[in-house]
């Protein structure tokens, strides 16, 4: 296989598994004791061992990132292919094809160690250092163990690739806050209200009339009012329309417990039970008030046997499990106050001293977190590291309720990348023990035929 940086480029948004592994570090080798030879020895057997149909490869200078792009650090003491040739196959019952290059990538140097899939079990035919004879090292995941009885018994071919068989096969899983990959989705269930109870909170936050039109009536001023999250990302926290929704959120609630009771008990503290496709700054503040997880990853692998080429993934909900942007959801989401909320109560009073005269400059949340007004320092340099972040590997939108993602690097065989869709929300419309379907469907330039799939997710109690 030509290694090329276009390759070099595409494992850098991978993860580890039984085809790729980051190392930080230089093996230690040259002047180096039995045991530190061995971990380079033991990586490349378990390589080998490993349950693979494609090559698999070892960066020597990278850092992984986990669910983005892995850094590379570059290395400065550089190994002789000849010398590990030589000090690893003196010492396995059969010789092992690999290859370790030193490489020129991203103005740094780095290493390069290529396990292509060969004829297994390989072992050790004496002791070595830490590692013994006759046993089978194997890499499973991202860690690497001693292959059981059964792991040996299916070692006996290699499954090589074919050329009538050489097409990419694409799986869409779910990643949680635990690294784990499902096909299930666990979410917050929605509980069905006391009708009287839930109309009596209701009303007692009917906004006063009076409060409306003395809000409506400073609206170009409010408007105006700026203020900045930590990252520097600017809000407007003082808009009039902010009232408005909020006093027609409430009546249109309290014409649903007559009309459509059951469909307001879904809506309630929907918000809080969305799970955002990204680890964003909104999903940790969210994550601060609510015991339950925030934020839900998307994981894409190809399984098959060659590269998938400019991939396209279309996500499609249903009435019970719907794909949303930050705003939609907050229109629709129903928080049940015991009062008019403070930052309601705020907007009235800015009005209201708007009114007699008086508009005092806000302190920003930045200001109050960072102890300075500076935020186009800190701010615009981390939200432009972000966007650029992102538009290397993909890009995420909604299409008619549908959640595209487009693909802007091949996706190597028998890998994965793990896929962020800021703003994008999985908003539950479930019951406890209720489940529902998503399903997905990948279109790639090299598919006969677009592949698809199916996701649950299900309504748990927290």
């Amino acid at each position: 296989m030509k290694i090329t940086n276009e390759l070099l480029e595409s494992l850098l948004y991978e993860e580890e598994s039984n085809t790729l592994d980051f190392k930080r570090d230089q093996y230690k080798f040259i002047n180096s004791s039995d045991p530190e030879k061995a971990e380079l020895l033991k990586d490349i057997l378990a390589f080998c061992n490993a349950l693979r149909r494609a090559d698999a490869f070892i960066l020597i200078g990278v850092a992984e990132v986990k669910g983005g792009e892995s850094t590379v650090v570059g290395i400065t003491e550089f190994l002789d292919d000849a010398h590990i040739q030589q000090f690893v196959n003196g010492k396995t019952q059969r010789p092992i094809n690999f290859s370790y290059k030193n490489l020129p990538f991203r103005d740094k140097q780095i290493a390069l160690i290529h396990i292509p899939v060969q004829q297994r079990p390989i072992y050790l035919r004496q002791d070595y250092g830490s590692l013994k004879k006759n046993v089978v090292y194997i890499r499973r995941g991202s860690s690497t163990s001693e292959a059981t009885p059964d792991e040996i018994a299916n070692m006996g071919h290699v499954d090589l690739p074919s050329s009538t068989q050489a097409i990419p096969k694409l799986v869409l899983k779910f990643k949680n806050t635990e690294d784990d990959h499902t096909d299930l989705l666990k979410v917050p269930a929605y509980k069905v209200q006391n009708k009287s109870g839930l109309l009596s909170k209701l009303n007692n936050l009917r906004m006063p009339e009076e409060d409306l039109l003395i809000v409506e009536k400073n609206k170009a001023v409010l408007d105006n009012i700026e203020d900045r999250y930590p990252d520097g990302n600017a809000f407007y926290p003082y808009k009039s329309d902010i009232v408005r929704d909020f006093s027609n959120k409430v009546l249109r609630a309290i014409e649903m417990v007559e009309t459509d009771f059951e469909k307001l008990c879904s809506r309630i503290d929907l918000l809080s039970r969305s799970m955002e496709f990204a680890e964003s700054y909104y999903s940790k503040i969210r994550a601060e008030n609510t015991l339950h997880q925030t934020y839900t990853l998307l994981s894409i692998s190809n399984m098959g046997r060659c590269p998938a080429e400019s991939t396209i993934l279309y996500i499609t909900g249903s009435e019970k499990v719907m794909f949303l942007n930050l705003e939609k959801l907050r229109d629709l989401s129903i928080i049940m106050y015991d009062q008019i909320p403070d930052d309601i109560s705020k907007i009235v009073e800015k009005a209201k001293q708007i009114e007699k005269g008086v508009n005092l400059p806000i302190m920003t949340m930045f200001e109050r977190v960072r102890g300075t007004k500076d935020w186009l320092s800190f701010g615009a340099l981390n939200l432009n590291r972000q966007f650029l972040h992102e538009s290397r590997t993909h890009s995420s939108q909604l299409v008619d309720g549908k959640v595209k993602i487009i693909l802007k690097r091949d996706l190597m065989h028998n890998h994965n990348i793990t896929v962020p869709a800021k703003d994008i929300y999985l908003c539950p419309f479930l019951k406890e023990g209720e489940e529902a379907d998503i399903t997905y469907m990948f279109h790639a330039s090299n598919l006969p035929d677009p592949q698809g799939g199916r996701l649950i997710v299900r309504g748990v109690e927290y």
